[in-house]
């Protein structure tokens, strides 16, 4: 009874510690979720990524690993969800306003609005590490 008592409460607090994990490495991603659908950029999608130099907007350039599955996936979910609302999320919070996409996405580099500069440095350190 005991033996089977501790693996129970190991196998729960393995699995809590994995959960824990996968999403908190989700909350470090930049999330893009429309319709249905969503996708994790996590940092294989990305070759380089660096502030914005505009003094009026705020964002990241981010340069898309054209080898990734990131770039197709950017592609597909754009292309079927036309007209829509792109919601971009960075650590569980929305760090722009809705964008409604007009065409597919095909990107090599693309600028991405974030509602504050800090958010910004927080988004360049999470990539960078």
């Amino acid at each position: 009874m005991f033996k089977s008592s501790v693996k129970s409460i190991t196998s729960s607090t393995i699995l809590t510690l994995l959960i824990g994990c996968s999403s908190t490495e989700t909350n470090k991603n930049i999330v893009y979720k429309v319709g249905g659908d969503s996708i994790i950029l996590n940092k294989y999608c990305i070759l380089k990524m660096y502030p914005s130099q505009s003094e009026k907007n705020k964002g990241v350039i981010i340069e898309v690993n054209t080898d990734s599955l990131c770039k197709k996936k950017l592609n597909e979910i754009t292309s079927k969800n036309i007209g829509k609302p792109l919601i971009s999320y960075f650590d569980g919070k929305v760090i722009s306003q809705p964008a409604i996409i007009h065409s597919a996405l095909n990107p090599t580099h693309y600028y991405q609005p974030v509602n504050d500069e800090t958010t910004v440095m927080e988004i360049i350190k999470a990539y960078s590490k």
